[in-house]
């Protein structure tokens, strides 16, 4: 039998991970994206914290204020899942200078947070706001956000509380798969060794820095420039790409990603199996401190730099022709 090795780590929880559309890069040209949302503010009263745990998942705003300097975007209970839960809003002043969100969940090992969101300008018209589980600021039960919109001395506060039941099954891998399905797919052997499972992704122990994880994929080819770069954009944030290659045409493609998180730069190569859903991403080289307008230059740089990463690409293979 397989040997598989399972470590089931804690649910990390901290600072935000940013992601403003207002901006995408792809293959050195700059795209400008602009995303427009609508829609009122929602209020409602806040659960009492005795909400018990086999409750349904819920997001609810609650305005602490009438300044109203933010709109919190609805969100549709289904949408209440995962490890990461994406609030959105529109900025309703323009005098807006700072933005803080101060994070709280009793029954959480990382019980609160506050921090500042350093990627906000005050031209921004709309915003996102990452609540991650690997940002050690999503966890089971009630997590609360409190959104704190400064202008001058001048302050608006709005609170979004988001309920997240606990899954009952450990085995379940982004919502739609099981960790067998994928196990089935997942190669071992001696250059590999054992295939490991972290949470609700998958990586090899002979195999740093690798992320393996199943999820929809479209098809993509590498001749449909804006569709890659319209697939990117809604997971990350600016971000150029470079390098597509398409191992099997339709079936699995390779390319490079430079991206921002939070105050570091990653560069990744992404693989790509439409047979089997799922996503390799090999983090090739971050550091820190790179402001978004230096991404084409650095861009450039990676691109002519050599990295080893053939034992990837060799497994890649291999599950893609399996």
């Amino acid at each position: 039998m397989k040997k598989i090795i399972i470590f089931l780590f804690l649910f990390f929880l901290t600072s935000c991970f940013w992601w403003n559309k207002e901006e995408t890069l792809n293959q050195g040209n700059e795209k400008n994206i602009s995303q427009t949302a609508s829609g009122d503010l929602i209020e409602n009263t806040n659960q009492n914290e005795s909400e018990k745990k086999d409750d349904k998942a819920f997001f609810r705003v609650e305005n602490l204020d009438e300044k109203n300097f933010i709109s919190i975007l609805p969100m549709d209970e289904s949408e209440i899942k995962g490890d990461e839960i994406e609030i959105l809003w529109q900025s309703l002043s323009s005098d807006i200078d700072k933005i803080e969100v101060s994070f709280q969940n009793k029954d959480s090992s990382f019980p609160s947070d506050r921090y500042t969101l350093k990627t906000f300008s005050p031209w921004d018209k709309s915003f996102r706001y990452i609540a991650s589980a690997w940002f050690r600021v999503l966890d089971f039960w009630l997590n609360e956000y409190t959104f704190i919109a400064y202008s001058g001395e001048d302050k608006s506060e709005v609170k979004v509380s988001i309920f997240l039941p606990e899954e009952s099954n450990g085995e379940k891998v982004n919502d739609n798969f099981s960790s067998d399905e994928i196990l089935e797919a997942l190669p071992q052997g001696w250059d590999f060794w054992d295939v490991i499972l972290k949470w609700d992704t998958f990586t090899y122990s002979n195999i740093e820095n690798l992320e393996i994880k199943k999820e929809s994929l479209a098809s993509l080819v590498c001749s449909e420039s804006d569709t890659i770069t319209d697939f990117l954009v809604e997971r990350y944030s600016w971000v150029y790409w470079n390098s597509c290659r398409e191992l099997v045409k339709w079936k699995g493609l390779s390319l490079n990603i430079l991206r921002l998180k939070w105050e570091e730069y990653l560069y990744e190569k992404h693989y790509f199996d439409f047979i089997h859903n799922l996503h390799f991403i090999y983090l090739l080289e971050k550091w820190t401190w790179i402001d978004k307008e230096w991404l084409a230059d650095k861009n450039t740089e990676l691109k002519e730099k050599e990295f080893s990463f053939s034992l990837v690409e060799n497994l890649f293979k291999q599950v893609i022709n399996k």
